[in-house]
């Protein structure tokens, strides 16, 4: 295989991990010959280039337009009115076990979802970075443990 052909296929994987995340990225690696640790790594690189970029965006999104912040100001009051009662004091205490949870659900979670939490709800900037890419790292395991279970199967 020569470099031409890898760098398209990397290139390719890259595309496909930016728009259809984990669940397109995975197969895609898979029928272009790569091993489940390299589509793992490459997915995390991903993910972190994605969370760095994502978090700088919002955050100048939301300094800089007021309707943005009038949003989240009518968000947090309501949230404060009725949801800080239900959650665990844990939860309450610490938001970044939050985005690791988010970050981490396979289906509808990963480094977009948790960046606009971070910069949106939580008010955490570039601190947020760590605890997404840690929910972003355990979602990945799961998908790697799933696509093993699958090609076990067939």
């Amino acid at each position: 295989m020569d470099w031409l052909e890898k760098t398209g296929k990397i290139l390719g994987f890259m595309v496909i991990q930016y728009t259809l995340g984990r669940r397109g990225s995975f197969p895609y690696g898979l029928l272009v010959k790569f091993n489940l640790l390299q589509i793992g790594v490459m997915v995390l690189l991903c993910d972190l280039l994605q969370t760095v970029f994502l978090l700088k965006l919002f955050g100048e999104l939301w300094k800089h337009s007021t309707f943005l912040r009038r949003l989240r100001v009518c968000f947090m009051k309501a949230g404060r009115k009725e949801k800080r009662r239900r959650l665990p004091a844990v939860i309450q205490s610490n938001p970044g076990l939050i985005l690791v949870l988010v970050s981490a659900l396979p289906f509808g979670g990963g480094a977009l979802t948790g960046s606009l939490l971070a910069t949106s709800f939580l008010r955490q900037g570039t601190t947020a970075v760590v605890p997404i890419m840690t929910g972003c790292a355990v979602g990945t395991g799961l998908y790697l443990l799933g696509f093993c279970g699958i090609l076990k199967i067939l």
